[in-house]
């Protein structure tokens, strides 16, 4: 870390341990008491040494659409995970702004390693509090999370840092045994999305890591080619949808999805600009949850669509900013990642690809994934800002006129040994 007194490093740790195992709402820790340690970590952070905080627009335009949504959407049953939301931007805010991509890395998966820990304990004490009871996810594994799929999108950034984070002596050794550890879990899981996001994640890194090592021509022209190769899969993958997501144990309606985001667009029809109001979308005494229960025929407590789920919470309005922000830290990372490639850059493109894509499958809008893809955020930005002075500088230099010099300092500089030292 960087030259921070041991209270400051303690609490950043804490911080990202707690975002890990925290913010996707453990089930046996109540959401106040969740909220009540961010905002004390936080600001504990901020009172041992004060940093500036770098400021985020759009995250924060959508945390001040999520407060003043009550306004017009009434007041929610669950109005903590609005403060969910808030907190998890806000606290990921400090959180990168303190700490470097790698040290972050060390962090998040410190705090992945403590869920596996956590659910591996309560399997072999406690499975029946270890595994779901309810239908239709009875005998999965959920861990200390309330949802298979809460479980999985954690293992899921696990696998991602046990790849990207730099290590010393047998450093393969623990990467294939911690790859070992959350293939295993995720199996006993069973959420095909995780796995399907875990998959990508580690095939992804692995061609990230060697295309990494290539010369800067061959990687701007395969940065070109990729989305045209991207596109022709996915092109392939729609004409052939059963057989691909059978290979997932998935049908083509996506486990029921597909009629929670048809109900989900009818609802939205009703509040077009501004929605429901953030979580209120989905109180069961809601129009928009009643319209969605009748298509379904069970109450769901989101669209497992982060997009339509945020059209639906916040309409339009929210949806826009939600899909310009991911599309515009997706573009950055990856100019980032091509210009100058590293474990940490591909951890950071990583992020928030995996975040744009499972928020198509699940929402992931006040979790783990939320949190670092802010984080993302904020480096790509210091990143620009600490560019930018250094572009203006060459620019100069470049751009201002020749100064007159006297003889003597043109005959000073022409000696063989001044000319040798500039060389």
């Amino acid at each position: 870390m960087q030259k921070y007194r041991v209270s400051t490093k303690t609490w950043l740790a804490l911080l990202g341990v707690w975002a890990v195992l925290g913010l996707p709402q453990p089930t046996f820790v109540p959401g106040n008491i969740v909220i009540a340690t961010g905002i004390l970590l936080s600001a504990l952070t901020l009172l041992s040494h004060f940093r500036e905080v770098r400021i985020l627009p759009v995250p924060l335009f959508l945390v001040a659409l999520a407060l003043l949504s009550p306004l017009w959407g009434g007041e929610s049953e669950s109005f903590a995970k609005v403060f969910i939301f808030c907190l998890s931007t806000c606290s990921a805010l400090v959180f990168a702004s303190y700490l470097s991509p790698r040290e972050a890395i060390s962090i998040v998966n410190a705090g992945c390693h403590i869920v596996v820990m956590i659910t591996v304990v309560m399997v072999v004490v406690s499975p029946h509090l270890a595994f779901d009871q309810r239908w239709p996810n009875a005998g999965t594994l959920s861990g200390p999370f309330p949802h298979k799929n809460i479980l999985g999108s954690v293992l899921v950034v696990g696998v991602l840092t046990s790849i990207l984070m730099r290590r010393g002596r047998f450093a393969a050794i623990r990467m294939v045994s911690w790859m070992a550890v959350y293939g295993v879990l995720l199996a006993m899981a069973q959420s095909s999305s995780a796995l399907a996001l875990a998959a990508f994640a580690a095939v992804s890194s692995w061609v990230l890591m060697r295309w990494s090592r290539a010369d800067a021509g061959s990687r701007h022209l395969s940065a070109f080619l990729a989305p045209v190769l991207v596109g022709s899969v996915l092109v392939i993958a729609w004409f052939n949808q059963s057989f691909f997501l059978g290979l997932f144990g998935k049908d083509v309606g996506l486990s029921g999805r597909d009629r929670i985001w048809r109900s989900t667009i009818v609802a939205w029809e009703e509040r077009p600009w501004l929605g429901y109001g953030w979580s209120t979308a989905y109180d069961e005494s809601s129009i928009s949850a009643n319209i969605i229960q009748s298509a379904t025929g069970w109450f769901v407590p989101s669209s497992h669509n982060g997009y339509l789920s945020m059209l639906l919470q916040l309409g339009v309005i929210g949806a826009i900013a939600l899909v310009f922000f991911s599309a515009h830290c997706l573009f950055r990372s990856l100019r980032t990642m091509v210009m100058t490639p590293s474990r940490e850059r591909i951890w950071i493109f990583m992020v928030v690809a995996l975040f744009a894509l499972n928020n198509v499958i699940d929402s992931r809008l006040d979790s783990i994934n939320w949190f670092l893809v802010v984080c993302a955020a904020v480096w790509l930005k210091k990143r620009k800002q600490e560019r930018e002075p250094y572009q203006a500088a060459i620019s100069h230099s470049y751009s201002a006129p020749p100064q007159k010099r006297s003889r003597a300092v043109v005959r000073q500089n022409s000696s063989p040994r001044i000319r040798a030292r500039s060389i």
